[in-house]
């Protein structure tokens, strides 16, 4: 018993943590001015 609602936990992080970035994904894309910038560390506040 617990088994099953562990497996789900895990599956439920990992789905999750993948509509999470699907969903910033299109967040920068979605930005006017924005898009993704590669090879560099993504700041929500650049000073």
């Amino acid at each position: 018993m617990g088994s099953g609602i562990a497996a789900e936990r895990v599956e439920n992080v990992f789905l999750g943590c993948a509509f999470g970035r699907v969903a910033v994904a299109l967040a920068e894309i979605a930005r006017p001015g924005g898009g993704l910038r590669p090879g560099r560390p993504q700041t929500p506040v650049e000073s």
